[in-house]
């Protein structure tokens, strides 16, 4: 029990830490190179877009079953 609370605390620690450690701040662009920018911008889309896009593959599968299941009757 008592290692298991103890990795617990070090997971926290380290991921607290992290942003601290790093050498970019994604806010005020002090990653120092375009390539880390861009890189930043990249990954912001990403995570926006695949909501997006999981959404969209549902309600598409979706439709495709309603109209099979009508063909089908």
């Amino acid at each position: 029990m008592r290692n298991k609370q103890i990795k617990s605390v070090l997971l926290l620690v380290t991921i607290f830490a992290l942003p601290f450690m790093s050498g970019a701040c994604p806010l005020c662009q002090a990653g120092g190179t375009k390539r880390t920018q861009k890189a930043y911008n990249q990954s912001t889309l990403l995570m926006a877009l695949l909501p997006i896009t999981g959404t969209g593959a549902i309600l598409f599968w979706m439709r495709a079953k309603r109209k099979q299941m009508e063909k089908g009757n």
